[in-house]
C-alpha cells in the first residue's frame, strides 16, 4: 500500500514538474515587475502610507495581532488557485493569480524599504518572513497542481474524452496536498501570531 502511495506521489510530482516551473516563473516576474513599479512609479503616496502603518504600530503596539486576519491572508491565494483548477479558464487565471501574490509582495516589501531606507529591510522580514516561507513553496505547489487540472478540463471541453482519459491528472493526490497544505498554513499563522509581533517592534526600535 504504502509503494503505491508512493508511486502515486512521484508519478504525479514528476507530470507536474513542468507547470511548478512555469509557476516559479510568473512568480519571479511578479516580483520583478513589483520592483519595477516601485522604483520608477514614484509612488510616494503608498510609500508615506507605509510608513504612518508602521509608525502606528510602534505607537499603539502589534499585540492586538489577528490570527483569523493572518489566517485567511495565507489562504486566500491558495483556495483560490484550488477552486481555479476545476474550470477550463484557470489555464490563464492561475498563472496570473501567481504573478500578482509575486507582485504584491515584492511592492510591499518595496515600500516598506522605501519609507525607511536600508533599516526597513529587518522590518520587512519581520512582517513578511515568517508568512512567505511556507505560503510561497505551498502556493507553487497548489498552483502548479491547479495548472495541470485545469489543463485536463480545457482538453476535455475541445477533445472527446477517450482522447484525455489517459492525460487526466491524479485528483485525489491533488486533494490531499491541498488540505496538507491547509494545515501548514494553519499552523504557520499559529507561529506568526506568536512571532511576528515580536520580531517586528524589535525591528521598529532600529528605524523609528
Amino acid at each position: 500500500m504504502k509503494k503505491k502511495v508512493r508511486k502515486n506521489a512521484r508519478s504525479a510530482f514528476l507530470k507536474s514538474s513542468p507547470s511548478v516551473a512555469v509557476m516559479i516563473v510568473c512568480l519571479v516576474l511578479g516580483i520583478l515587475a513589483g520592483c519595477i513599479f516601485a522604483i520608477y512609479s514614484e509612488n510616494a503616496v503608498l510609500t508615506g502610507l507605509v510608513g504612518e502603518d508602521i509608525k502606528r504600530i510602534s505607537e499603539n503596539g502589534v499585540y492586538d495581532y489577528s490570527f483569523l486576519k493572518t489566517f485567511l491572508n495565507l489562504i486566500k491565494y491558495p483556495v483560490l488557485s484550488f477552486m481555479l483548477a476545476f474550470c477550463a479558464y484557470g489555464v490563464l487565471c492561475v498563472p496570473v493569480l501567481v504573478f500578482f501574490k509575486g507582485f504584491t509582495i515584492s511592492l510591499s516589501i518595496s515600500s516598506i524599504i522605501g519609507a525607511f531606507g536600508k533599516k526597513g529591510i529587518l522590518t520587512a522580514i519581520s512582517v513578511f518572513g515568517v508568512q512567505t516561507m511556507v505560503s510561497i513553496p505551498c502556493l507553487i505547489i497548489i498552483a502548479s497542481l491547479s495548472f495541470d487540472c485545469s489543463k485536463a478540463f480545457a482538453r476535455v471541453v475541445k477533445t472527446p474524452k477517450i482522447m484525455v482519459a489517459e492525460k487526466r491528472p491524479n485528483f485525489p493526490y491533488f486533494v490531499l496536498c491541498f488540505f496538507v497544505c491547509v494545515i501548514l498554513l494553519l499552523l504557520t499563522a499559529l507561529v506568526d501570531v506568536a512571532v511576528t509581533p515580536t520580531l517586528l517592534s524589535l525591528s521598529l526600535k532600529t528605524i523609528l
